[in-house]
């Protein structure tokens, strides 16, 4: 199946009345030797919290994760995808898939079919062709790209706190308190971001995760 395909297969397969939602705070920042990916748990049915810790965080690959913000049933969808094709092309390669490839057929996915799916993601993950990537995409076709991204109805909130406090080249345990503070606030703010935070760290050597209760946000 080519990904021309997928406008004709994919809606079928998804709920477009889907009233589950991630409203989301997702945030990927690269540091010293990795990547941290964080999100936070709140899932929601139209007024009321569906999940308080549900997992934004998908694996597409050994080195490559979503994160995922919209119509819960939309995003899963889209990532299942995204990870099949993925294991076709790291059988043809004999090795580790692309990152960017990974974000491509994101891209294509979302955005083929922009009026029926309500998405927008986060891609991240280390390869042997260029390292560290993060890669953000959304339905209007927007790709780019950078050492950091955020995205979510919570983001809105601390678009001025990463300017102020974001750094380069921060060691991990940096980049870890980094977005653990950028998610609190997020959810100090937004009502639709809570429950707890879910870190992923990437790195070229394994993937560990990490999990902070709603009751040991620290709000800075």
């Amino acid at each position: 199946m080519s990904i021309a395909d997928l406008q004709n297969e994919i809606i079928p397969e998804v709920n477009t009345h889907s009233v589950q939602t991630d409203g989301t705070t997702i945030i990927a920042v690269k540091y010293d030797g990795g990547i941290l990916l964080g999100a936070d748990g709140r899932s929601a049915n139209n007024m009321y919290v569906g999940n308080k810790v549900s997992d934004k965080l998908e694996p597409i690959h050994q080195r490559i994760y979503c994160q995922r913000s919209g119509t819960s049933s939309h995003t899963s969808t889209i990532a299942r995808y995204v990870r099949y094709y993925m294991e076709i092309q790291a059988n043809e390669l004999g090795n580790l898939p692309p990152v960017e490839s990974a974000a491509q057929v994101m891209r294509e996915i979302i955005y083929s079919n922009k009026n029926s799916l309500s998405a927008s993601m986060i891609c991240s993950g280390w390869d042997p062709y260029k390292g560290y990537q993060i890669y953000q995409v959304n339905s209007s076709g927007y790709f780019e790209q950078g050492n950091w991204a955020l995205s979510g109805s919570g983001g809105t909130f601390i678009w001025g706190y990463i300017d102020a406090n974001y750094r380069e080249n921060m060691t991990r345990a940096e980049c870890k308190e980094f977005i653990k503070s950028c998610i609190a606030l997020a959810c100090y703010r937004d009502s639709s971001s809570g429950g707890c935070i879910r870190l992923l760290d990437i790195t070229q050597d394994r993937v560990e995760r990490d999990y902070v209760q709603y009751d040991d946000f620290k709000i800075k």
